[in-house]
């Protein structure tokens, strides 16, 4: 039986990037760049006004004993118009923000410190500042400069970013898809009554919820009896259409725990399978190629525990993150906590002012506690007592904090 530390070295060891891909920029939000941007434009591409007003060409020559100024106005120029390239001295266009500014415009001057009378404008010179309220040609951005660079995750400042420099389409690392199969003959769908010896299965639906908050996509989502040539069936499919499966149950040591057998007649190769943990001792990871495989508890809680700690840190390798792991953090215990034995912990826990609280119901079948979670606490294995105020590994949960 293999450790927590040496399981989750092994396990992404074997996970490689994603291959590139090109996407429309309206689909690439939370992928990561494959290779450094470069701007094809000037940004501005003109020089701009920053705000609605007057861009006047000031001749500071002429006198005034009151210190204003006026100028003859002559237009406008509204964004989207084609520029006006010049102006003559002392006189003044009134602009609109994000419109072409003339080229020799001393300044913009906003309009509500400007006095507009029969065609003229009145200005006083404290408010004729050079260049003040234009933005330059290039001056967020120069053509041939690099806009974004390799392995940045695109935001939606990254789009309207990519957008303003007229790109529609990019080149990113692709996110990997996956298949859900939850195994068991005891497995009832929620929404009938429940017949005698049955349960209602939960894991499938959990699964993919937990996939989709995470950003992830899924191909294919199926519920199977524990019969050989079904299963098999199911797992050959879907390593057909999928860079990762997820099996829930039937990787145990009982009679119809079947799947890792199939999963070797399939030509899967194990990385590890059983880690020194609770829960979820049962857990099996494995490679086709360059598709991985999970087998995962059937107990719901053991199921998405594993899928948090093993399964979510390769998806997000995968998809070109370097902080690949849930974030960790050290928080104080809110009350004392007693470890006991021979195997490492993952306990459902919620952070509260400041504090980390381990919840009651740890048993891998309780998902009730975990509703209430925002953390996992990860404790490594011995006898001791833990007092109140320990500092704790905490694992946060995404979308927790």
């Amino acid at each position: 039986m293999i450790s927590v530390k040496d399981a989750k070295n092994k396990l992404y060891k074997s996970v490689k990037k994603m291959p590139a891909t090109i996407k429309n920029i309206s689909d690439i939000t939370g992928y990561f760049l494959s290779e450094s941007i470069k701007s094809p434009v000037d940004l501005p591409p003109f020089d701009q006004s920053a705000m609605d007003g007057f861009a006047v060409n000031f001749d500071d020559t002429v006198g005034n004993m009151n210190n204003e100024f006026s100028f003859l106005i002559i237009g406008e120029i509204k964004a989207g118009d084609k520029p006006i390239k010049f102006l003559k001295k002392n006189t003044a266009v009134y602009i609109y923000t994000g419109a072409a500014v003339p080229i020799n415009s001393t300044c913009v001057v906003m309009q509500e410190k400007a006095v507009v009378k029969k065609g003229s404008v009145t200005i006083s010179l404290s408010d004729l500042k050079t260049v003040s309220n234009i933005r330059s040609k290039g001056s967020e951005i120069k053509k041939g400069q690099v806009a974004l660079t390799k392995g940045h995750q695109i935001n939606p400042a990254s789009i309207g970013f990519l957008c303003s420099m007229g790109i529609d389409k990019i080149k990113v690392i692709d996110k990997p898809i996956l298949s859900v199969l939850s195994t068991g003959n005891e497995l009832q769908r929620p929404g009938k009554k429940l017949s005698p010896g049955k349960i209602y299965e939960s894991n499938s639906l959990m699964l993919e919820s937990v996939i989709k908050e995470c950003g992830y996509e899924i191909s294919k989502i199926n519920s199977v009896k524990d019969v050989k040539d079904k299963i098999s069936f199911c797992i050959n499919n879907m390593i057909k259409t999928s860079d990762v499966i997820l099996i829930s149950g039937g990787i145990s040591v009982g009679k119809y725990d079947l799947v890792k057998e199939i999963l070797h007649n399939l030509g899967v190769r194990e990385i590890f399978y059983k880690v020194l943990q609770k829960p979820g001792k049962p857990l099996y990871a494995g490679k086709y190629k360059d598709k991985l495989v999970f087998a995962l508890p059937g107990n719901p809680a053991a199921s998405l525990t594993c899928f948090y700690e093993y399964v979510l840190p390769c998806l997000n390798k995968m998809s070109g993150h370097s902080e690949f792991e849930l974030n960790k953090k050290f928080f104080p215990l809110s009350k004392p906590y007693e470890l006991k034995g021979e195997k490492d912990l993952f306990l459902k826990a919620k952070i509260e002012n400041d504090m980390i609280a381990i919840l009651e119901g740890q048993g891998s079948n309780i998902l009730r506690s975990f509703t209430e979670s925002n953390a996992i606490v990860f404790l490594n294995s011995g006898n001791k007592l833990l007092k109140k105020g320990s500092y704790v590994e905490t694992h946060i949960l995404p979308k927790s904090l």
